[in-house]
């Protein structure tokens, strides 16, 4: 893996906005649509905001997809429908954001929730291939070593033959996720991990344990951006092939 140092959570969203629009700048000069997934959580959100204000992005090639979704419904603060439109106003609209469909959908509703998931499976294929290619993926790191909505011990994390499921409750709510497969086959990935509560398995996702999802998940060329409480448990032959971002920003 690339591993991108920075001083604290706001310079390493910046880094991973440089690194995500770095990629789909590139790829929208040589493809006609760019395929970029989100992750959730409130890690990212400035992260959101400078992709946002990035003129240089072709926003017109971009459609930009899901990680995860929350059972919640439509416009509910939990979702991260509701966080990613937000971030990306006047970014995204209804041509170029592929929702996960589970607004209307409560997590009681396994058929239905599996259903949903194959609905989003076919668009997914139909726009990214068979089996889907995504150009960048966004991913980050729970403090359990949870990635996308893959938890530790849920079955969800052994799905291989889907590319869409349904997790078990987490946190008060089952999510919609990708999975493994398809976040590993991503042709860029760039995690965004910050605060010490991380440090643990940052480190443990660094030593390549596959006990956690997330270490079942990274690629061997992902770009991992950390701040530096992150990163304080990492050992330091790791910590200094580490690229210190301030020269960058």
């Amino acid at each position: 893996m690339n591993l991108w140092l920075a001083e604290d959570g706001v310079d390493a969203a910046s880094m991973a906005a440089r690194l995500v629009s770095q990629a789909s700048i590139t790829m929208g000069l040589i493809q006609p649509r760019v395929n970029v997934a989100f992750s959730g959580g409130s890690t990212p959100a400035p992260m959101l905001a400078e992709l946002a204000a990035n003129d240089e992005i072709p926003w017109a090639k971009m459609m930009v997809w899901q990680v995860d979704e929350r059972i919640a419904p439509d416009h509910h603060r939990d979702r991260n429908h509701t966080q990613l439109t937000r971030a990306l106003k006047g970014r995204i609209t209804a041509r170029n954001f592929q929702a996960m469909p589970v607004g209307q959908l409560s997590d009681a509703e396994s058929d239905g929730l599996l259903t949903a998931a194959h609905h989003y499976s076919v668009a997914l294929r139909h726009l990214a291939g068979r089996p889907p290619v995504l150009d960048v993926v966004h991913l980050g790191l729970g403090s359990d070593g949870h990635t996308a909505s893959l938890l530790p011990y849920d079955d969800a994390l052994d799905v291989t033959r889907l590319d869409v499921t349904i997790s078990r409750r987490h946190q008060g709510r089952r999510r919609m996720t990708l999975t493994a497969p398809v976040l590993q086959n991503a042709r860029r990935q760039v995690w965004l991990v910050s605060g010490t509560s991380k440090a643990e398995m940052v480190r443990r996702l660094a030593e390549g344990d596959q006990e956690i999802p997330a270490g079942r998940v990274i690629t061997e060329d992902a770009d991992v951006v950390l701040d530096h409480a992150a990163a304080a448990q990492l050992p330091q032959p790791l910590l200094a092939t580490a690229r210190d971002i301030r020269a960058l920003l």
